[in-house]
């Protein structure tokens, strides 16, 4: 039986209720529940964990841990996700695709999320 989902609005995960915009969504994928994460209809932005917002540059580095998708539908995880260090490889075409190879928070090597607005 598969692990709950985290919390998408626990203090300790992803700051307050209040600092989350839209709704938020519980994600979970592999059949055997490795990996959970909230996505919220938030385009090209990420938050840290005191909930601050950022919008990235291609090519930019960054520290946050979760992941948000604005897009309704077409969301495309690829590996195992978690918090680590992620560098947006490209905002072309409505797409966002970041990547990290940090071993230590991605059990597959390096490991690519793309988001694809409508």
């Amino acid at each position: 039986m598969d692990k709950m989902p985290v919390s998408c609005t626990s203090t300790s995960d992803t700051g307050s209720e209040e600092m989350l915009p839209g709704k938020w969504i519980p994600v979970q994928y592999y059949a055997d529940g490795e990996w959970y994460g909230c996505f919220s209809p938030v385009w090209y932005f990420m938050f840290n964990d005191n909930g601050t917002g950022y919008e990235y540059q291609e090519g930019e580095e960054t520290p946050f841990s979760y992941i948000y998708n604005s897009s309704r539908r077409n969301l495309t995880i690829y590996g195992t996700v978690y918090e680590g260090s992620w560098t947006v490889e490209s905002l072309s075409s409505g797409e966002l695709t970041i990547s990290t190879d940090d071993l230590d928070f991605a059990d597959y090597g390096e490991t690519k999320i793309r988001m694809t607005r409508d």
